[in-house]
């Protein structure tokens, strides 16, 4: 299977340490979807908002994982309310990394359905395609 996926996680970071501020459930969630889906063969993205600069860019979750920390507004902690002032340019910054000569096709986006529903919301984008493979 040469499929890969990209997996959205704007609020939370999967290499966060649990039982910090704002760190638990979703964290676990996406890190270990992440490292289950590499284990059955395919290439996953994890893309996070940055929030401190002298994390690097790229950080390997396991074998076939990596995590991509976007600039996406301050790079620092921020509150959840706050983030949909970055939502733009972290999507942008997803979309430029992905067309890196380095970085296999996104072939399909996985996002939790009120996240998507916040987007939409928010600034009227369509999401009606998440979760379903790209076109080519």
């Amino acid at each position: 299977m040469n499929l890969s996926v990209a997996i959205l996680s704007v609020h939370t970071c999967p290499l966060a340490a649990l039982g910090g501020k704002q760190t638990g459930g979703m964290n676990v969630y996406v890190r270990q979807t992440a490292r289950e889906l590499a284990l059955m063969g395919v290439h996953v993205d994890v893309f996070t908002r940055s929030q401190n600069a002298t994390i690097p860019r790229i950080v390997e979750l396991g074998p076939g994982a990596r995590v991509i920390h976007l600039p996406a507004g301050p790079e620092a902690p921020m509150p959840r309310a706050a983030l949909h002032r970055h939502l733009d340019e972290f999507a942008a910054g997803a979309e430029r990394f992905a067309r890196e000569p380095a970085v296999r096709a996104l072939m399909e986006v996985l996002s939790r359905a009120e996240v998507r529903g916040q987007v939409e919301a928010l600034g009227g984008y369509d999401t009606t395609g998440m979760g379903q493979p790209a076109s080519a």
